[in-house]
């Protein structure tokens, strides 16, 4: 496959919910933008109680995703709760 840089002006990528755990605050749902194509994507959690309290605390699960296209995904994050 090709690897392709993305900048800043090419898409853009706003946090739309925020979740509050142990002190922390989690980006849970987004929505990303690709402007000059028209792609518009929300993406958010099936379940938004997905975070696993761990020697390395992260928060990981299916999403889904709608907007210009549907679909379903999987997300793990880590790095936001120390």
């Amino acid at each position: 496959g090709v690897i392709k840089e993305l900048s800043s002006e090419i898409v853009k990528i706003k946090v739309r919910e925020i979740k509050k755990i142990q002190g922390g605050k989690i980006p849970i749902s987004w929505q990303i933008l690709f402007p000059e194509k028209s792609l518009n994507l929300i993406i958010t959690p099936i379940n938004v109680n997905s975070f696993m309290n761990t020697i390395v605390p992260y928060w990981e699960g299916p999403v889904k995703v709608r907007g210009s296209y549907r679909g379903v995904g999987y997300l793990e994050m880590t790095g936001y709760i120390k």
